[in-house]
């Protein structure tokens, strides 16, 4: 399993409109990024895992997916991290869009 969460997302669905949809992730991996294993977790569940050869830009997709209620927590969890000289936050992959998605 990833050791690192990031980021973790609060989804609120307060028209109650949730359906089963495919949970997806939009990401880029950069170059200097030692991450390869990512997961997508839906309220602590593992519902999409992948492991990548290198850098790029993937999308991780589950199968379709319903939150049990109408605020859904979506973590994306990730093996490795980094930090470039003068930053010493932990970084990992640069996410462009996490949601469910048709």
């Amino acid at each position: 399993m990833p050791a690192f969460r990031y980021p973790t997302l609060v989804l609120q669905d307060a028209a109650g409109f949730f359906t089963a949809v495919p949970l997806e992730a939009v990401f880029t991996i950069p170059d200097q990024a030692p991450a390869r294993h990512l997961e997508l977790s839906l309220d602590g569940r593992v519902v999409a895992s992948q492991t990548y050869g290198g850098p790029g830009t993937y999308t991780l997709r589950s199968t379709p997916q319903k939150p049990p209620g109408p605020v859904a927590t979506v973590t994306l969890n990730l093996d490795r991290t980094f930090s470039v000289p003068g930053d010493h936050r932990e970084l990992g992959v640069v996410v462009s869009a996490i949601g469910f998605r048709q």
